[in-house]
């Protein structure tokens, strides 16, 4: 599980990079504002959730395995 998540992370960091780089000024439409939106938010979360894991603290509620 552990490598599906990092590739699941490192593209989600891919995909950020390459939203960014295919930004244009000015924005051109509602429809790509919200999709560039989804995707920053998907990296925040997957990086949230990368170091929730590498902590232990990947469980519902939170808290070390085990206690």
């Amino acid at each position: 599980m552990e490598s599906d998540l990092r590739d699941l992370v490192n593209m989600g960091r891919i995909a950020a990079d390459l939203a960014h780089d295919a930004e244009g000024e000015p924005p051109t439409c509602e429809k790509r504002n919200l999709a560039m939106f989804g995707i920053y938010h998907l990296r925040e979360m997957l990086l949230r959730f990368e170091m929730k894991y590498d902590d232990g603290d990947w469980r519902l509620g939170g808290g070390k395995p085990g206690t």
